[in-house]
């Protein structure tokens, strides 16, 4: 299915391509996935005359908040028991900022 979705992407997501790498925890290059050539459906797309994937974020789900100014990515590991990280409450600027507290079990 990875392989796929990156194919997918390659063809119709435009500058939007990294948002499934990010969603398969993918690094963004060199993740060592074969997509084969994808040549013939980019030809495919630009004969068909197709919208850019902006356009169908703009138009079709203007409410999808595509992830393009992300600091960082990835796997996390806590090395303080004491400690928890949280996403914070959703902002009107649409971002979320990452708390962190200290965790109370009793």
């Amino acid at each position: 299915m990875r392989r796929n979705a990156l194919r997918v992407a390659e063809v119709w997501m435009d500058e939007y391509k990294h948002n499934v790498n990010l969603a398969w925890n993918l690094p963004f290059e060199n993740h060592g996935i074969d997509i084969g050539d994808v040549t013939e459906r980019k030809e495919l797309r630009k004969r068909l005359n197709c919208k850019p994937f902006k356009w169908y974020l703009e138009n079709v789900y203007p409410k999808l908040d595509p992830l393009d100014n992300l600091v960082a990515y990835g796997g996390m590991k806590n090395l303080d028991a004491n400690m928890c990280l949280d996403q914070g409450p959703v902002l009107e600027t649409h971002q979320s900022p990452t708390i962190a507290t200290t965790m109370d079990l009793r």
